[in-house]
């Protein structure tokens, strides 16, 4: 196995735990009952703590995704970004996979 390929694989693992770690963190937040969708733009949470979210587990996890050189982050909770990080103006091209 090449370098370059090993690498790749364990990009996925990353990303893969890290999605599943923010979705876990997602399940886990209090719903406040008020689902707001975007019209114009965003609303943005003031801190983690409006959304129910701890700051230092977020801030875990953007330490983590900065370790993985992953592109952009956007964490939006109930209609609003909790937070953001990245180049999260910018358009990708996603894909989404079983890893085996």
């Amino acid at each position: 196995m090449t370098a370059r390929r090993r690498f790749t694989r364990a990009a996925r693992i990353a990303a893969a735990v890290l999605a599943a770690w923010l979705t876990a963190a997602l399940l886990a937040a209090p719903s406040h009952g008020q689902l707001r969708y975007r019209g114009g733009s965003w609303d943005k949470a003031a801190s983690p703590g409006q959304l129910g979210w701890s700051a230092d587990k977020l801030r875990a996890a953007r330490e983590y995704a900065a370790t993985i050189k992953t592109a952009a982050v956007v964490i939006v909770v109930d209609g609003t970004v909790l937070d953001e990080w990245g180049e999260t103006a910018r358009r990708f091209t996603t894909r989404t996979g079983a890893i085996t």
